[in-house]
């Protein structure tokens, strides 16, 4: 008897699928709600901090709550050192 006849030899190929990358997931194009008119400010680096605290801190409430009271983005709002953040 021939040995070869009874058993069959196959050989089983498993094939991994490539994995799905996960940026094209975040593929969305982000969409702006909403921006305020832009502001030009021209200050010294010793007195940025000063002027960021100011508009974004404690004092920020002090400022126009309409965003289009702000200068145009053309004009440029100058702040004094001595004064700390005067506009004209």
């Amino acid at each position: 008897m021939d040995d070869s006849i009874g058993s069959s030899s196959t050989t089983l190929h498993i094939r991994k699928t490539p994995k799905k990358s996960k940026s094209k997931k975040n593929n969305k194009q982000i969409k702006v709600v909403y921006i305020s008119n832009p502001m030009k400010v021209e200050i010294s680096a010793s007195n940025f901090m000063a002027l960021v605290q100011k508009l974004t801190g404690q004092d920020a409430a002090e400022l126009p709550e309409d965003p289009t009271l702000f200068t145009d983005a053309n004009e440029s709002v100058v702040v004094s050192a001595e004064d700390g953040g005067d506009q004209r």
